[in-house]
């Protein structure tokens, strides 16, 4: 969050493409919409989606696996990506948007 703003960020890391939006909160619903902009700004989807480790996303934690929410699976059974989230507690996988954002 950015001066109380939230800030929607995806980046096609091997590209450099980014997709960065104000947004007005961290909610699921927003989230998704935000990555289906995404995807239609950049013409399709990837084959993967990688994600930081958001509450709204999951509901809970199993052994290092996330534990999607309903809507996600819904969203990702329509856009047909594989989901995949960042290790916990690994700033490498996390790092390379957070390094480009700051």
């Amino acid at each position: 969050m950015i001066a109380g703003v939230h800030v929607f960020c995806t980046v096609l890391a091997w590209s450099r493409w980014w997709f960065v939006r104000p947004a007005s909160d961290e909610k699921a619903a927003t989230t998704l919409a935000m990555l289906a902009e995404c995807f239609e700004a950049l013409g399709g989807v990837p084959k993967v989606v990688l994600a930081d480790r958001m509450g709204c996303l999951k509901v809970g934690v199993l052994p290092n696996r996330l534990v999607p929410r309903s809507d996600y699976v819904r969203f990702v059974s329509r856009y047909r990506f594989r989901p995949d989230s960042c290790e916990a507690a690994d700033p490498e996988s996390t790092g390379i948007v957070e390094a480009l954002v700051g």
